[in-house]
């Protein structure tokens, strides 16, 4: 659009004297001429103006529409997400006041579009109202949600207070729990949070719920108990929960738990000759005489004793009955009426309140206590006043109007429902009472065997079973039993858990002290377990006489030196041998038995020797050697030989063989080279290992191919014939013996240190006889 020429444009308005000259050339045609242009032009120039003014005018109405336009989308866009956010809020913490406030910066943000100031205050007021519903919306939110969570977390409140009320045994309580929950339901109401038609409802459901789980919860004694109802219910559950036949450890017994000086007080028992009344409240159930006298209740002939009592339930309502009675009689003549209807020490006292405190405390601890005296109790911490006010709180019975227990929340419909059910689970809890019982009987039998199996290999005993647990399930007769057959495992263990580390000459000494006496308490027992003593020394014995090794091995020091020892590394076995060396000597094997090796280590280094002699090699079974020597050398030591000895034993090759390959073998391990002599003699050697075997026993037993020769003693005879286990045996029948075939006689002859050996074999003095034949064929 062109511009319009202003006034600076068109220069400087003329002055006056300008227009007086002017004017003199008015008359002048050219002037004239020229002012006309001039007017025509300034006439031209405002029709331009007034057009371009227009133009702008109407740019900027379109403009301030515009920003009124965006203002009112960015605020409604604002407000629609403040008002769903609140939808979704889920704290209540300041909803109201930081919603107000961010409703109120949504505004000015979108207002700040607006440049006309006017405008822009215009579009504030109006729009007050939609952060005013923003606000209240809010409040409205966090109303409701506080109002959620209060009534959630009363609900949880409730469900918490009803499993404590449930879990707490103490009957006093009880109905207390139910004035809880309904201060609870009333603060709601108080609140705001419900009406108080809601608020009535939820009371009536409240006790109703509380009052059928807290039933059911119970016991069926318990249930049978509220059943009934009031005080006597009260006191019943309090006292027994409901059984008639439990006695507590003072002896006292029944439902109502009667003691002995109360019935004799009221007529119904005489005491034995020797009960004593005066301290029968704080002595066992099992003190010399309790009980021992005999009851007498009018219409129970039959009750005669305290196992016909505690049979007979209605027998025991009948002295409890008695005991009311007697009871009244007191309270007319001591005076106690004035009490009724008043409060002691915070305890309404009713006339059944006194009869439960006398029946805890005696009526004269009760009178005492309602006149200002101690409020005496019982050694579980009852006390008269608690009692008192569990029978004001029970109240007089069931069906009473003013009862306070939880079955007055029952129709008599759902008491007759509850009194049932309570019985039907009697009946099944006898049942598996029954059941339970058998199987804790055949419980306890099994963990009396392993108890005794325990201490035997341990010297521990288990801590699952007690002699008071085995009388609970098997009488007083096999709890003696028990602890009298522990005590001789114990004595067992002690005697024999060492066995492995001592002389068999002290295992001999210590089955002495098992051996019992007959006739002595526990004989049977006893004796069996010396039998078992008897076998473990025998099998002891007869291990350190055909694997004295092995038997050292059951030490401690030689067990640790095994730890580290393997036969792969073969100086690793020198710890081990020095071990069993001391170990053998302390447990006094005898020296001409004592052995480097295991038979176990010594089959496993003879393996490669058994193997090479299947191949008949010479070499090979050279070389076999050598690496034999050289291996127990490096293992053994100075019991190398010995070690040798053992290895070749088990290769099968007999005695006369063995020592002579010991001398071959010696050599080839030293690099030296056998001489002649040597061969000679390990063939010789070879030739008469069968008489070897012969003169060592063995010769009928041995395989064809030659066997293992075992070491030359019995399982019940050392080196010198001592019969450690029996010191005195019974003579035995004179045993008969073979005759000595040329082999064997040629071998004691070559070597007469075999005369013990042969001995064994042929008989006492055989070889003294072979011996001396030899000797005069020489002379």
């Amino acid at each position: 659009m062109p511009k319009l020429p202003t006034e600076a444009d068109l220069g400087p308005s003329p002055s006056l004297e300008s227009r007086r000259g002017i004017a003199s050339y008015d008359a002048s045609p050219l002037a004239k001429g020229a002012l006309a242009i001039g007017q025509a032009a300034q006439a031209a120039g405002g029709a331009l103006l007034s057009v371009g003014i227009g133009k702008l005018e109407q740019e900027r109405r379109q403009e301030e529409t515009l920003q009124d336009a965006q203002a009112q989308a960015d605020l409604l866009t604002a407000s629609a997400k403040r008002r769903s956010a609140i939808g979704d809020a889920t704290d209540a913490t300041d909803l109201e006041k930081a919603n107000r406030e961010g409703a109120q910066a949504d505004l000015e943000a979108a207002a700040n579009r607006i440049t006309d100031p006017n405008r822009r205050a215009l579009f504030l007021e109006r729009a007050r109202p939609t952060i005013e519903t923003l606000g209240t919306a809010a409040k409205d939110k966090a109303f409701n949600i506080t109002s959620d969570q209060t009534r959630a977390s009363t609900l949880q409140q409730l469900e918490d207070l009803k499993k404590t009320a449930i879990n707490d045994q103490d009957p006093e309580k009880k109905a207390g729990y139910i004035d809880a929950g309904n201060a609870l339901i009333s603060g709601l109401e108080k609140e705001g949070y419900i009406t108080a038609v809601q608020a009535q409802q939820q009371r009536e459901a409240w006790g109703r719920s509380y009052a059928v789980d807290a039933l059911n919860a119970m016991n069926p004694q318990a249930r049978l108990a509220a059943a009934r109802g009031g005080w006597e219910g009260a006191l019943i559950n309090r006292e027994s929960s409901n059984n008639p036949r439990i006695v507590n450890p003072l002896g006292y017994a029944g439902l109502y738990q009667f003691g002995a000086p109360l019935l004799q007080t009221l007529g119904l028992y005489t005491p034995g000759a020797n009960e004593d009344l005066r301290g029968w409240s704080t002595s066992s159930k099992d003190a010399p005489g309790k009980w021992s006298g005999t009851f007498n209740i009018p219409g129970f002939p039959g009750v005669r004793t305290l196992s016909d009592f505690r049979e007979n339930p209605d027998a025991q309502r009948a002295a409890f009955q008695a005991s009311t009675t007697y009871y009244d009689k007191e309270i007319d003549r001591r005076g106690l009426g004035q009490y009724i209807g008043k409060t002691v020490n915070g305890v309404p006292i009713t006339r059944e309140g006194i009869y439960t405190a006398a029946h805890l405390g005696g009526i004269g601890g009760t009178d005492s206590w309602l006149r200002g005296g101690v409020d005496r109790g019982d050694q579980n911490g009852s006390k008269i006043s608690g009692y008192a006010r569990m029978a004001a709180q029970a109240g007089p019975g069931a069906g009473d109007p003013n009862e306070r227990s939880l079955a007055r929340y029952l129709d008599p419909q759902q008491r007759l429902a509850l009194a049932n059910g309570a019985t039907r689970d009697l009946l099944n809890q006898d049942r598996a009472a029954q059941n339970a019982q058998a199987n804790e009987t055949a419980t306890v039998r099994s963990l009396m065997k392993d108890d005794e199996a325990s201490i035997l290999a341990q010297g521990a005993p288990l801590g699952q079973i007690t002699p008071e647990r085995v009388s609970a399930a098997l009488g007083p007769t096999a709890a003696e039993e028990f602890a009298r057959g522990r005590a001789q495992a114990v004595a067992f263990h002690d005697a024999t858990n060492d066995w492995s580390q001592i002389p068999i000459e002290e295992i001999r000494a210590r089955l002495g002290t098992l051996k019992p006496a007959a006739g002595a308490p526990g004989f049977e027992n006893a004796d069996r377990l010396f039998s078992v003593a008897e076998k473990q020394a025998a099998e002891i014995q007869k291990q350190r006489q055909q694997d004295p090794a092995a038997a050292a091995d059951r030490t401690p020091e030689v067990r640790a030196a095994l730890q580290n020892a393997s036969l792969d590394r073969p100086e690793s076995y020198q710890a081990v041998a020095k071990a069993r060396a001391i170990a053998q000597e302390r447990l006094r094997i005898p020296e001409d038995l004592r052995v480097p090796m295991t038979r176990a280590e010594a089959q496993q280094v003879a393996r490669p020797l058994e193997l090479a002699q299947q191949g008949g090699d010479p070499r090979e079974i050279r070389d076999v050697l050598t690496d034999t020597v050289k291996q127990l050398q490096a293992g053994f030591g100075d019991q190398s030989d010995t070690a040798l000895q053992q290895v070749i034993k088990e290769a099968h090759i007999g005695r006369a063989g063995a020592e002579m390959a010991a001398v071959v073998l010696r050599k080839l391990a030293n690099r030296d080279m056998p001489t002649a002599q040597d061969a000679r003699a390990l063939d010789e050697a070879q030739r008469t290992s069968a008489a070897d075997r012969a003169v060592a026993g063995v010769a009928s037993a041995a395989p064809a191919g030659g066997g293992p020769l075992p070491l030359n003693f019995d399982a019940t005879a050392g080196a010198t014939g001592t019969d450690y286990l029996n010191p005195q045996p019974a003579p035995a029948a004179r045993p008969t013996f073979p005759t000595p075939d040329d082999g064997a006689i040629d071998m004691l002859r070559k070597k007469p240190d075999l005369a013990r050996q042969f001995d064994r074999t042929y008989g006492p003095g055989a070889s003294e006889r072979v011996l001396a034949i030899a000797g005069s064929a020489g002379r």
